[in-house]
């Protein structure tokens, strides 16, 4: 029997080549077998063209998914322009796994209607500044899109939002049509902070008269987003005690977007300026709002007396008060 079916599949084989008939039509499924189906890819939810709207990479990183560990498959789009200070957004497709498996018995939140589909919000376990916006497709069918702002967890499912109609034009039921969001631009530096420059705030006396070295040194650039303009004056009390003092003017950067701060500091007033501070640990920092859109950091600290690390801090925000517009 073996024998006499491989002479038969080499026959098939060699009439399939002497043939120059075309059939049209498309091929049925052999019975008994299930269909192939081809996996979803969350990257195709997106164009190229839709990713640039949303100030992203117009390229996504494919994560293949794991079932049995409830993971679907996940695409990731990180910033297409630092400056525009856009987070990076999470797609999963999975056409394998139920929403409700998935969500382990989450209660549902919020409710979206966004291009044509009824996306539903999750509480997410990394917190509210992480938004989970799912839609479900079918009984083992979903996608799910993730967005995050560390810095104003109101704003957590704003990118989400954004792209929830474009993904949704790559589904069934979606609004194929959907209206391309306008991309963001970085924040143009403007008001009084534009022409401070950040090394001429400090003297060389003053700096001395600190324990600072005289010569500073020049940090950051206008194209920096994590980093504007901004001056070090290094230490020179040794490897210990006083930790040396950055000071930041950001002309394009609101008060609350400096980074790794609380929500609210410490009051601390000094020519006529209200600034803030932040102690933690050995390290002390200290912002002040100058316009709605810009303000000035400074950072210091003790490396030996956690106690003292805002002294310096609190030492120099008078000399700056003096040298910063109002």
């Amino acid at each position: 029997m073996k024998l006499k079916f491989a002479g038969l599949a080499f026959a098939a084989v060699a009439l399939t080549a002497a043939c120059t008939t075309t059939v049209t039509g498309s091929a049925g499924q052999v019975p008994g077998q299930t269909p192939v189906k081809k996996p979803v890819d969350p990257c195709a939810l997106l164009t190229p063209e839709q990713t640039a709207s949303l100030n992203l990479e117009t390229q996504g990183k494919l994560t293949a998914g794991k079932p049995e560990q409830l993971l679907p498959p996940n695409c990731a789009w990180s910033p297409g322009d630092p400056d525009a200070r856009t987070n990076p957004l999470y797609a999963s497709w999975t056409e394998e796994l139920s929403l409700d498996d998935y969500v382990l018995g989450a209660l549902p939140g919020e409710k979206f209607e966004l291009g044509g589909l009824t996306w539903t919000r999750y509480g997410s376990i990394l917190g509210k500044s992480h938004c989970d916006l799912m839609v479900r497709l079918g009984g083992k069918s979903f996608v799910q899109l993730s967005s995050y702002d560390s810095q104003d967890e109101d704003k957590a499912c704003d990118l989400s939002k954004r792209a929830a109609p474009l993904v949704a034009s790559h589904l069934e039921g979606g609004d194929q049509s959907p209206t391309l969001p306008t991309p963001s631009r970085p924040p143009v530096p403007s008001g009084p902070l534009v022409s401070v420059q950040p090394c001429s705030l400090l003297t060389a006396e003053q700096a001395t008269s600190l324990t600072l070295n005289s010569t500073p040194i020049t940090l950051g650039t206008t194209t920096d987003i994590k980093r504007p303009p901004g001056c070090e004056w290094d230490d020179a009390d040794g490897d210990g005690g006083v930790k040396a003092l950055d000071v930041y003017v950001g002309a394009a950067r609101p008060v609350k977007e400096w980074p790794l701060l609380e929500e609210a500091g410490e009051p601390f007033e000094a020519g006529g300026k209200k600034w803030e501070l932040y102690p933690d640990g050995k390290v002390c920092s200290a912002t002040l709002s100058v316009t709605e859109t810009s303000s000035v950091m400074i950072t210091s600290g003790n490396l030996d007396d956690p106690a003292k690390s805002c002294d310096l801090v609190k030492t120099v925000i008078p000399m700056l008060s003096a040298k910063l517009p109002s």
